[in-house]
Parts: structure tokens; C-alpha cells; sequence
């Protein structure tokens, strides 16, 4: 598990849905690796985004290269990172 701070527009809309602009915010999101396959050297990370309050998070996976010895969630956390920073 890792994470990350990221700067994000946000349109700014007004009540009657006029959109006005835009702003920049600041969030935290947080990486979990939650399964990993493997099939050789050949592997995929499923793993969930998460922010804040929101429990549940965005859930989605990635493809990595194993290098076949040790545990292999240092080298899909490494995989996941180069994609998201």
C-alpha cells in the first residue's frame, strides 16, 4: 500500500448548473494492491484507489513483469507507481 498527494480541476458550477471556472484541489489517494497472479514472469496487480471518506474506492488492475524470485508485491507496487506519479 502506498500513497500519493495529486493536484486535481475541479469545474466550479453554480446552482443552476452554470459552469463558472475552474480550481485546483489537493487529494490524497491511497494504492492497496489486493490480489496478485501470476503465470510465470508474466503477472497482474488488481488493486484499489481510494480517497478520504470514500470506503469502497475505484478498483482496477495492471500488468507487471516478475522477476521469479522473492515476493512479488514490492515489483507490482513499483509497476503500479511508475503509472500514477
Amino acid at each position: 500500500m502506498f500513497t500519493i498527494e495529486k493536484e486535481v480541476a475541479v469545474n466550479q458550477v453554480t446552482a443552476d448548473g452554470i459552469a463558472v471556472g475552474t480550481a485546483m484541489l489537493k487529494v490524497t489517494l491511497t494504492y492497496t494492491i489486493e490480489r496478485i497472479e501470476l503465470e510465470g514472469a508474466n503477472g497482474i496487480a488488481f488493486y484499489t484507489v481510494t480517497s478520504g471518506a470514500d470506503a469502497e474506492g475505484v478498483r482496477n488492475y495492471i500488468p507487471f513483469t516478475y522477476s521469479g524470485s522473492g515476493d512479488p508485491l514490492p515489483e507490482a507496487e513499483a509497476a503500479l507507481k511508475l503509472t500514477v506519479e
